[in-house]
């Protein structure tokens, strides 16, 4: 998760700074008038992510409290899910075929640091 959110971070960051094609992020379906406003949400949500992955893992200066890390990762996988399910419709194969598998991967790694699966 350390790396697909740090991968997340510098890819958004990348497409803000000009060095990605924007028709490659967004579904293909980001304006040249929303893509700041949609990539700054993005890269805001991927350091957001981050942080709670570092927190949850002892990272950060006080651990997480399972129940936090419970619903966090939990809400996390549920976002994952429907952004896979939205790769899955992009109007680019890029976008297709590169995150629709990152996002899945998230998502079923969200779920298991969740711990909701466990007895």
């Amino acid at each position: 998760m350390l790396l697909i959110a740090t991968f997340g971070c510098l890819l958004h960051i990348a497409a803000l700074n000009g060095w990605v094609n924007p028709n490659y992020l967004q579904g293909g379906r980001s304006t040249p008038e929303n893509f700041i406003e949609l990539e700054t949400g993005s890269l805001t949500i991927n350091v957001v992510i981050l942080l709670v992955v570092l927190w949850r893992s002892g990272r950060l200066p006080r651990p997480m409290p399972s129940v936090a890390a419970k619903v966090l990762f939990g809400l996390l996988a549920f976002l994952f899910v429907l952004n896979t399910v939205g790769n899955l419709f992009a109007k680019t194969w890029v976008e297709t075929l590169l995150f629709t598998p990152l996002t899945a991967l998230s998502s079923f790694w969200s779920y298991r640091l969740s711990g909701l699966f466990q007895r």
